[in-house]
């Protein structure tokens, strides 16, 4: 798909121009996602009510610290695909159920969520008019290819934990023994090493969803890995300060929520507002960022085969006998 964005930005150009664009785009992107995700969110609140949980507010007995104490371990985290299902049920059937379909209904509807958002941003980014059922027909259409390389990004990361945790055990085995200053430094040192290690590759790795949605590219890892080259510390910074926005917000709202309604459903529904707008407003910015990537990676591209034609076309310089 053609990207009209022909100035590379700064970290924060990216930062601002998302924002910009989720402020000026809020309803139509924000009904958007409603449209997919409001579904799954609707099916896990009657879950909830189906299990005995209290349409608005969640209480129990005691002090109202233990109580909210007690609601806070039953409040899902931030960006999650809902709090968790409670524990009260005595229906065998519907806790298979929902353990087994609510996955897989979750799993359809985000990747249609997330590709159909950075499809929109395109159509926004590219100043042309577009509706949700246009972008969600074209998420739609690359959905197999997003799934198959959504799976095997998921296992590459599990992999690289597996290489982590094998990493350390190896090495708390051979440090038994050694004096404790000694056995900690190391233990650090290399837990910086993994971490900065799994860092690095996640980043590299991560745009492969942009570019198997907006391009005819599966699993796209080595599109990804090509976009990123020598913008790591820029993409991994944009990531950090979404997640942190994203994270901050969703914390105090959830306990907030936890604080005047407990675990009850409506709580959930507030919870699940949060999820839709902070879903919205990281794909917005992960879509800009690969379009950023995207032009600097084509006018390197542009810049090299312009110097080699130029070299392979200078005539050399005539000889003076």
């Amino acid at each position: 798909m053609e990207i009209k964005q022909t100035k590379p930005k700064s970290f924060s150009e990216i930062l601002d121009h998302s924002f910009r664009i989720v402020k000026q785009n809020f309803s139509s992107l924000f009904l958007l996602v409603l449209i997919l995700l409001g579904p799954l969110y609707l099916i896990q609140s009657i879950f909830m009510l189906a299990s005995g949980t209290s349409f608005f507010r969640q209480t129990g007995e005691g002090t109202f610290l233990e109580n909210f104490l007690q609601n806070a371990e039953g409040t899902g985290a931030p960006g999650t695909t809902g709090a968790p299902f409670p524990a009260n049920i005595d229906n065998l059937g519907l806790i298979i159920a929902y353990a087994v379909i609510m996955p897989i209904i979750a799993m359809v509807l985000y990747i249609l969520a997330q590709s159909s958002i950075i499809l929109a941003t395109k159509k926004i980014q590219n100043q042309e008019s577009w509706t949700n059922g246009e972008v969600i027909k074209q998420a739609m259409s690359r959905f197999w290819p997003l799934l198959g390389s959504s799976l095997l990004f998921v296992l590459m990361v599990f992999g690289a934990f597996l290489v982590f945790v094998l990493v350390m055990t190896l090495v708390g085995g051979g440090m038994q023994g050694a004096p404790m200053a000694g056995a900690m430094v190391t233990i650090f040192i290399i837990i910086l090493a993994l971490f900065a290690g799994f860092a690095y590759l996640f980043t590299k790795m991560s745009v492969f969803f942009a570019a198997v949605t907006y391009e005819k590219v599966a699993p796209g890892i080595a599109k990804s890995w090509r976009l990123t080259k020598g913008r790591f510390w820029q993409t991994l910074g944009v990531y950090v300060v979404f997640y942190i926005l994203i994270s901050i917000t969703g914390a105090i709202i959830n306990m907030v929520m936890t604080l005047l309604l407990g675990s009850s459903v409506v709580a959930s529904l507030v919870s699940y507002l949060v999820t839709i707008i902070t879903t919205l407003i990281f794909f917005v910015g992960y879509s800009i960022l690969y379009m950023d990537l995207k032009v600097r990676n084509e006018a390197d591209d542009l810049k090299e085969m312009i110097d080699s034609y130029k070299t392979e076309t200078t005539p050399e310089p005539p000889s003076h006998e």
